[in-house]
């Protein structure tokens, strides 16, 4: 009975996170396979070959998409510039008091609400930049082509945010960091090495290298003209 039913989580990371164009037939594969009633296509063996198949499609994209890559790379750099600007912000806006003030849970729903927005404003704004110029010279540029392309993050998105902003949630913003992020300048956040910036890179660079490949495929999909 197990054997019929893989982890939905699996299925899921290979339907949304492999980014080739045959990713739905390839989950379709192994849940025939899964469901063959072969020994050894056990729930772990299921896990093992969905990390195995997302791990080799995403080293042939970056090996494909070396400018996506490189891009990624560099404005995952200057994101911790990003989330110091961003919480300085927070502390001279009206909204911060009113948060502030709020009784728990509340207070730390909004204050995580308002990270995730900041966090997604930085993934956007990042996409934004790459995908302008290309479809300004392919003359494919449409605003409601770049929204389009701009939630092709979301899924991956959701999915990283989706464990630390529930820890944050339980332990409060912040929790374990031990660093006001305010007393910085964007400068020397650009160059900090501790963890904390680090983890902030890290969270960015997969969802951008995610947003920046679906979005490039999607604008190969859609017709040359919209109507305006």
């Amino acid at each position: 009975m197990m054997r019929s039913d893989p982890p939905l989580i699996a299925t899921w990371m290979l339907e949304h996170w492999t980014l080739g164009p045959s990713n739905n037939a390839l989950a379709g594969d192994l849940l025939e396979e899964f469901r063959s009633g072969r020994a050894r296509r056990t729930r772990a063996w299921y896990w093992r070959q969905v990390i195995a198949a997302i791990s080799i499609n995403c080293s042939r994209q970056i090996l494909n998409h070396r400018s996506v890559m490189l891009f990624a790379a560099v404005w995952s750099v200057i994101s911790p510039a990003w989330l110091v600007l961003t919480s300085k912000a927070e502390v001279n806006s009206p909204a911060f008091g009113v948060i502030v003030r709020m009784d728990f849970p509340w207070s730390t729903i909004c204050a995580l609400a308002l990270a995730l927005v900041t966090s997604l404003a930085f993934i956007w704004s990042g996409m934004a930049l790459y995908l302008i110029p290309r479809m300004v010279a392919a003359r494919n540029f449409h605003w409601r082509r770049l929204a389009r392309s701009l939630l092709q993050s979301l899924p991956m998105f959701i999915s990283i945010s989706a464990v630390p902003y529930a820890l944050s949630l339980i332990f409060g913003p912040g929790h374990g960091v031990g660093i006001d992020r305010r007393t910085l300048t964007p400068l020397h956040a650009m160059t900090d090495l501790r963890t904390w910036a680090m983890v902030e890179r890290f969270f960015n660079l997969p969802i951008l290298l995610y947003g920046l490949w679906k979005a490039q495929r999607l604008l190969r999909k859609v017709p040359d003209r919209m109507p305006r």
